[in-house]
């Protein structure tokens, strides 16, 4: 069973933010709104560098951090709200649980800036990590939700242009199938406390642009998965978005790639976002942390 403190944030976001019809809202209204609920609850001791030239972002650094390494995470937000701001909670924790420096990037947002942009940032931002001295082995990826679904398509873009894999990526409630066709779709409308899933097809076509949906770019389950680095996919039982982590862990599994699927029972999307609020995203945490460190022990 979900604890007190969980139970009562599926209450607030249901009351909170399932009813509002985000699709439809003034992106510039969504980004004010959700930067403007940020949670105050970030890891104290953690410094954050704003960097704004050749590419975006804040560096979130624990002190003796270990710049020889690097966490690449990508923020969530439907591709159309979300900022380093709004996901430092997780960020600061994973960079102080691993002493490892944190790069929280800033990609460009649609509708403004459709798929494939976010993807071009994404790369962009990784051959700087590279160009700057840092080695691919050494760099970890991860992300939540729309961030989630970002670095599937940065990995499989990194295997078309044959270029060197980060070690390997950590995927909270990940965004992967914007078709919105998935089971869980239909079956957690009612216990998902965060989204409907008309909410989340229209956001999908925000993003998509001219693509179709079901091109790997926007969707990158439909996507290659031979040769990608090894996964850890977190999801929640409840959330509509079940069914993408569980095929992209399928997919990946049948590709070859180490891949391992968490779930939890009864948690909102993208759980981890709101550590230390509730004891299970700081579980969650801690379990990407060993992840982490595992992996880079391993290459």
């Amino acid at each position: 069973m979900p604890s007190f403190r969980a139970r009562a944030i599926n209450l607030f976001f249901r009351k909170q933010l399932k009813p509002l019809p985000l699709a439809d809202m003034e992106p510039e209204k969504v980004r004010e709104l959700m930067d403007s609920s940020t949670l105050p609850f970030a890891a104290c001791g953690v410094l954050a560098e704003t960097i704004t030239s050749p590419v975006r972002g804040e560096w979130h650094r624990y002190k003796d951090a270990d710049d020889q390494k690097t966490i690449l995470y990508f923020h969530g937000g439907g591709y159309v709200f979300g900022s380093p701001r709004t996901h430092r909670n997780v960020t600061y924790a994973l960079a102080k649980k691993t002493g490892i420096p944190v790069f929280s990037a800033i990609y460009r947002l649609a509708p403004e800036n459709p798929c494939p942009a976010a993807i071009e940032d994404a790369l962009a931002i990784y051959n700087w990590l590279i160009e700057s001295g840092r080695e691919p082995k050494d760099i970890i990826v991860g992300g939540a939700s729309s961030g989630g679904g970002l670095v599937v398509a940065f990995l499989q873009a990194l295997r078309e242009r044959k270029a060197n894999q980060p070690a390997g990526a950590f995927l909270y409630s990940p965004w992967v199938n914007l078709k919105g066709n998935s089971s869980s779709m239909n079956e957690n409308e009612a216990t998902d406390p965060m989204f409907h899933a008309e909410t989340l097809r229209k956001g999908a076509l925000q993003y998509a642009g001219d693509l179709p949906v079901d091109d790997p770019r926007v969707s990158p389950v439909y996507g290659e998965f031979s040769n990608l680095p090894p996964l850890q996919i977190f999801a929640s039982e409840s959330e509509l978005m079940l069914g993408d982590a569980m095929m992209l862990n399928q997919k990946a599994q049948d590709a070859g790639v180490t891949s391992i699927l968490k779930t939890e029972s009864g948690l909102v999307h993208a759980w981890p976002v709101l550590t230390p609020l509730m004891p299970e995203a700081v579980r969650t945490v801690d379990q990407t942390v060993a992840f982490i460190n595992d992996t880079l022990r391993s290459v």
